[in-house]
């Protein structure tokens, strides 16, 4: 027996188009709470104390929320369905002919099909089903329904993170650019620039090798002594921010990468190595980090189209590395570009201990939860996109005290 109409319409439709997650949504426990406010004027939902939906206007909310999809697309992406308010919206385009709504959480929506004939928009032929557990990347253009979005269950955590990645970065980005004044900046960067090598010389230089990329996590202390036993069998190249814990210990990388516009000069020791490595940076660090630094200096640019740094790009071209935000995208990449086959990743934790209230937690090697910032999860969910995208290339986590990076292996199993 169904407990509504609705539930048996919804169903029945269901099991004839999507068999298979139909069956899904009925092994799906059911939510906490749900139920339908009396005091607004249109019917909506509240899932645990949050409403899918506005009580006011839901036409309104949706066709505002379906403007993140260019009116000419053919095919588009919808993350939660809601009531179906913005899969309704966007059907009305004559010009769409495929639409993919996901499930952020499953529950929510078995709850919704108890309360809401769906099956006016269910049974278009041009939407397709999807449970967002089962999606391994972020698809374009896309619209969300913001409620579903916060409900989202534990299996589509990284689906969720990189979507509100997504939605962020031009926020970020604007914020970015309004703490460094660039036109000041690139008159600074200018001299060196014009001055220095291209990263490109590097690239090629060691095909098909085992690299050491080390970042600057927690977990890089109890790394230096895998980098040490490791150091002359492959090259070593360091992140900026990791360089004096090496010279600390001794070690020497082959490459040091800088990105960031905000970091200052790094206090390198008094155990400076008496040869000091090539410094690989974008034209964005202060200028006082290339003026410090007596070794060679070699210009990369981000790989992305809209950086502040295209004027002197152009004036000075340049080999690129992809980055998105983090001196640890680059790094990688730049290890990739010189031809790597295998990637030991030292100190890659993307996790800040303090920091649990502000983002939540990750799920470390060992299965336990782990603290972060949203920069660290939105720079480990970009990783992990990077990751994906170069099946050619072996990324190996040296440690299980950082987040778990997808798309990588633990080198304590290779070791074992």
């Amino acid at each position: 027996m169904y407990p509504t109409a609705h539930a048996h319409r919804n169903v029945l439709l269901l099991q004839q188009r999507w068999p298979r997650l139909c069956e899904q949504l009925r092994q799906t426990p059911s939510v906490p709470s749900c139920f339908r406010p009396t005091d607004t004027p249109e019917v909506t939902l509240v899932i645990d104390g949050l409403h899918l939906t506005s009580g006011y206007d839901r036409q309104a909310e949706a066709r505002l929320q379906a403007r993140m999809i260019p009116e000419d697309a053919a095919e588009a992406w919808v993350y939660g369905a809601a009531l179906g308010d913005l899969p309704r919206v966007l059907l009305e385009r004559p010009a769409l002919r495929r639409l993919h709504v996901v499930l952020l959480n499953p529950a929510i929506f078995a709850a919704t099909t108890n309360h809401i004939d769906h099956t006016d928009w269910l049974r278009d032929e041009r939407i397709t089903l999807h449970l967002g557990a089962e999606q391994t990347d972020l698809h374009r253009p896309f619209a969300v329904a913001p409620a579903c979005l916060r409900l989202a269950d534990e299996a589509t955590t990284r689906l969720r993170d990189l979507i509100q990645l997504e939605l962020a970065t031009p926020y970020l980005r604007r914020q970015h650019a309004r703490r460094i004044h660039w036109p000041t900046r690139l008159q600074a960067t200018r001299p060196f620039v014009a001055s220095d090598g291209d990263v490109r010389m590097l690239f090629g230089t060691h095909p098909d090798g085992l690299f050491l990329v080390v970042g600057d996590g927690p977990s890089l202390t109890e790394g230096v002594d895998l980098v040490r036993s490791l150091r002359d069998r492959a090259p070593v190249l360091a992140v900026y921010e990791a360089y004096p814990a090496l010279c600390a210990a001794g070690l020497t990388p082959d490459v040091v990468v800088a990105i960031d516009p905000e970091r200052p000069p790094a206090p390198v020791p008094e155990t400076t190595p008496p040869l000091v490595p090539p410094l690989v940076y974008f034209p964005a660090v202060p200028p006082e980090v290339l003026d410090r630094w007596s070794g060679l200096r070699l210009v990369a640019y981000p790989q992305r189209p809209d950086h502040p740094l295209r004027p002197l790009q152009q004036a000075y071209p340049r080999g690129t590395l992809f980055s998105a935000g983090s001196t640890l995208h680059a790094t990688a990449d730049l290890a990739v570009k010189m031809g790597a086959g295998r990637i030991l990743l030292v100190g890659a934790d993307f996790t800040q201990p303090d920091a649990a209230d502000e983002a939540g937690n990750l799920l470390n090697g060992h299965g336990e939860p782990v603290g972060t910032t949203r920069a660290h999860r939105g720079a480990l969910r970009d990783f992990e996109r990077y990751v994906l995208a170069h099946p050619d290339v072996q990324f190996i986590n040296a440690s299980r005290r950082g987040a778990v990076i997808l798309g990588t292996t633990y080198y304590d199993e290779i070791a074992a």
